[in-house]
């Protein structure tokens, strides 16, 4: 039988040197600058807190379940009533441990005095950590994930009581894929809850801006609002290219974004599947490829992107026998010979030819980028727990998603601060 010797009854649970895993909510906790909040909600004389768990405690407790990755907010009480540890570094005091009525009333506070935890301090943060990293936002990806609400359809009560969600519409996902024959199809897939929009840096992973809206809400025209934005103007005088999918696909936008001054690397629909002919020889395609034809044997072959005339509004491309000293029999009688280069001028097809050729190397450089917010909307689902979520309702949605960005723009904030980078993006490994 194994020998536990006795526990002193006299152990201080007070004693914060070795927390262990609760090192990361003492991080949070300290560094997050939730104070204004806290002081907006004072004004209201008919909430104030109780005594030993006051709006320091309740605000801290959401803090907690995200940063222990806890799916409810039950599973937070619950730690908290057999953690005395815990319960000392998130302030309570008496051991009194807040009910889940508790909590919803607070939610229900921050929802009736339409308190934005994005504006009061997400903003805050990421102007700190654009002073922290210079180049924060100079390469920028756009994305939509959807948010399925705890509900499966819509109800048919209309009578608002905190038990249904009656905020959630309907959205469409369209996946484009290719078929054996090489045509490319469209898959669509049926949603109902909500969507998050996410502008994010793709070289440090982390979120410049967002909107929560329903699912049925178009991602482009949220991505307009948000770069039209004035308190992104700073961040987005920063942005030198933006990567998206073929959902951000408009020959508007992209025009827009030329304006100013930045490089559009949209991925393009395909409308036309047939070719269209610059010269006798020369032809492209609906995704932007420049081919030739041999004039003799009819041999198709890509031809060699050869740089951006800025001066002339136009793309050159090279004969891939010059470029690549390939054997065309029909080298003597081509066009392309004769002219050394084709150029092809943007006004043909603006959407189409971008100031970054889509055929070139440099377009899937940039292109590959964009997968850095696909891991972003990933860590939203399997560390913050939006994978298996309980959150009913467009306002309470908003501000758990207002309380993952802030934690991981805190997180990166004090890990540059202690010169930690490649823990800027954990939020297991952050301390």
């Amino acid at each position: 039988m194994a020998i536990i010797p006795q526990i002193s009854i006299f152990d201080n649970t007070e004693n914060f040197d070795n927390l262990g895993d609760l090192e990361r909510v003492k991080i949070i906790i300290e560094n997050v600058p939730d104070d204004e909040v806290l002081a907006k909600l004072r004004k209201d004389k008919d909430y104030r807190g109780r005594k030993g768990a006051g709006l320091e405690v309740l605000i801290n407790i959401h803090w907690t379940q995200k940063v222990l990755q806890h799916t409810t907010i039950s599973e937070t009480l619950r730690e908290l009533r057999r953690n005395s540890q815990l319960r000392k570094l998130i302030g309570i005091q008496n051991d009194v441990v807040p009910s889940n009525s508790a909590l919803t009333r607070f939610m229900n506070k921050l929802k009736k005095h339409k308190i934005d935890l994005k504006e009061e301090i997400f903003y805050t943060q990421r102007d700190v950590l654009m002073e922290l990293l210079p180049d924060y936002g100079k390469e920028s990806g756009a994305d939509g994930k959807y948010l399925d609400s705890y509900a499966r359809r819509e109800n048919k009560h209309k009578k608002k009581d905190g038990r249904r969600d009656r905020d959630a519409k309907y959205g469409i996902k369209k996946k484009f894929y290719k078929d054996k024959n090489g045509k490319e199809r469209i898959k669509e897939e049926v949603h109902y809850g909500y969507r998050n929009h996410l502008l994010a840096d793709v070289n440090y992973e982390l979120p410049i801006d967002y909107e929560v809206t329903t699912a049925n809400v178009n991602e482009g025209k949220v991505l307009d609002q948000m770069l039209k934005k004035e308190r992104n103007k700073k961040v987005i005088s920063r942005c030198k290219s933006l990567t998206a999918d073929k959902g951000y696909d408009s020959g508007k936008r992209i025009k827009k974004l030329e304006k100013m001054g930045i490089i559009p690397i949209i991925d393009k629909r395909v409308i036309v599947t047939e070719e269209t002919e610059i010269l006798r020889t020369v032809y492209y395609d609906d995704r932007g490829n420049v081919n030739c034809y041999c004039p003799i044997t009819a041999e198709k072959r890509a031809m060699a992107f050869n740089g951006y005339d800025k001066t002339r509004d136009c793309l050159s491309y090279k004969c891939p026998a010059k470029a690549y000293g390939i054997k065309c029999k029909g080298y003597e009688t081509c066009n392309c010979p004769v002219n050394t280069v084709v150029k092809i001028k943007r006004e043909v097809n603006p959407r189409l030819f971008t100031q970054v050729a889509r055929d070139s190397y440099k377009w899937k450089r940039y292109y590959n980028k964009r997968t850095a917010v696909e891991r972003i909307n990933s860590r939203m689902d399997v560390a913050y727990k939006f994978e298996n979520h309980t959150i009913r309702g467009l306002d309470k949605m908003k501000i758990c998603v207002d309380i993952t960005m802030i934690i991981m723009l805190t997180i990166a904030i004090e890990n540059i601060k202690l010169g930690k980078m490649d823990k800027i993006r954990s939020l297991v490994k952050c301390a």
